[in-house]
């Protein structure tokens, strides 16, 4: 009986020791692993690969993220891309890999607010106001087979629209349209303006003309045009209320209508 006890005892003391003496690895503080262990999956995104005697534990994929900060990684590159930031609209963010605890994006992600066409209503005095139709000035008109709002030569009521600044408003802000023109010759420009107003602040009642954007295509051919506050935007903030007015410039204008088919607010974002 003795003797069967010792020889139990051997051999629970024996798969008690050898796992440990093939699998025993160390953690230094600079991420390397010691001992002979083969490479090792932790299960976890992280990975430990090298020789038999020194390993380096190598983090798995970056998880997605809609801050600007990574914590607890290094990443080394130029981009990362756009499907890992959680937002299919946001562009892709060129970074640089400050230390083992962070990488700090230096292109901000992209937001934005679309603004469909059929948003804007007409601007005036009083009983003015009123939406856009087929038989308003400027008017609803159905060109390239896409609705759009269309001033002719001399028309210049703006039509305006409002939004609400979004929460992960984060810096800039400017518009976007996408335009066309009737006539090839003399591109036919966009002027603008805007007011900003928030909770519990005076009403803005004072805005300035800003200095019109031409088409950088002729007729035809549709282009995006980039409308960039120069001023009235210095409140901006998440949580104000925009509101952006749109014309049709007539002063450097060639004679062709000028058709606005979308618009969009667009900004950096947390």
């Amino acid at each position: 009986m003795q003797k069967f006890r010792i020889l139990l005892l051997t051999l629970l003391m024996a798969l008690l020791i050898i796992p440990l003496a093939f699998a025993s690895v160390g953690v230094k503080n600079d991420g390397t692993m010691l001992g002979a262990a083969t490479d090792i999956n932790f299960s976890t995104g992280l990975t430990a690969t090298g020789d038999g005697s020194e390993k380096t534990v190598v983090g798995g994929p970056v998880a997605a993220f809609t801050s600007g900060t990574v914590a607890g990684v290094t990443i080394t590159g130029s981009t990362i891309d756009s499907s890992i930031i959680g937002a299919a609209s946001a562009a892709a963010g060129t970074f640089t890999s400050i230390n083992a605890d962070s990488v700090t994006l230096t292109t901000p992600l992209v937001g934005t607010v679309e603004l469909p066409i059929q948003l804007f209503t007409l601007t005036g005095t009083g009983s003015a106001q009123a939406a856009v139709t087929a038989t308003t000035t400027p008017g609803l008109e159905l060109d390239n087979l896409l609705t759009n709002v269309s001033w002719a030569d001399g028309e210049v009521t703006p039509v305006q629209v409002t939004l609400k600044v979004p929460e992960d408003y984060l810096s800039s802000g400017a518009f976007k349209l996408f335009c066309d023109s009737s006539d090839s010759t003399t591109p036919t420009q966009v002027d603008f303006d805007v007011y900003v107003n928030g909770h519990n602040t005076t009403w803005d009642a004072t805005t300035t003309n800003q200095t019109p954007v031409a088409l950088s295509t002729g007729a035809g051919t549709p282009c995006v045009v980039t409308l960039t506050p120069a001023t009235d935007f210095a409140s901006l903030a998440a949580g104000k209320v925009v509101t952006l007015r749109i014309w049709r410039d007539n002063v450097s204008d060639g004679t062709g209508d000028l058709e606005t088919y979308y618009a969009e607010f667009y900004y950096n974002r947390k």
